[in-house]
């Protein structure tokens, strides 16, 4: 049980897409062991590799240099995601 959220509808939520670059501490992780959810509030909704068509997303699935990610979440947190290193 988690306690009411008083501020829920004051935090706007949007999707962004983030592009794995060379030196990124999420390549060769799996999403499931990748923190998005846990440690940025983010969601994974969907994934490009190169130039195919959007995927559905797997816990399994290992982060690659040029990954084209689709992020839902609150402004803040996609911004510390994309700061990260």
């Amino acid at each position: 049980v988690v306690a009411e959220d008083l501020d829920i509808e004051k935090r706007a939520t949007v999707l962004r897409q983030m592009v794995i670059a060379a030196g990124s501490d999420l390549i060769g992780k799996s999403l499931s062991a990748s923190g998005l959810r846990e440690n940025y509030g983010c969601m994974l909704v969907g994934i490009e590799q190169g130039q195919k068509n959007l995927t559905q997303v797997h816990p399994n699935h290992v982060f690659q240099v040029g990954d084209i990610l689709w992020i839902v979440g609150e402004e803040e947190n996609i911004a510390r995601l994309e700061n990260r290193s």
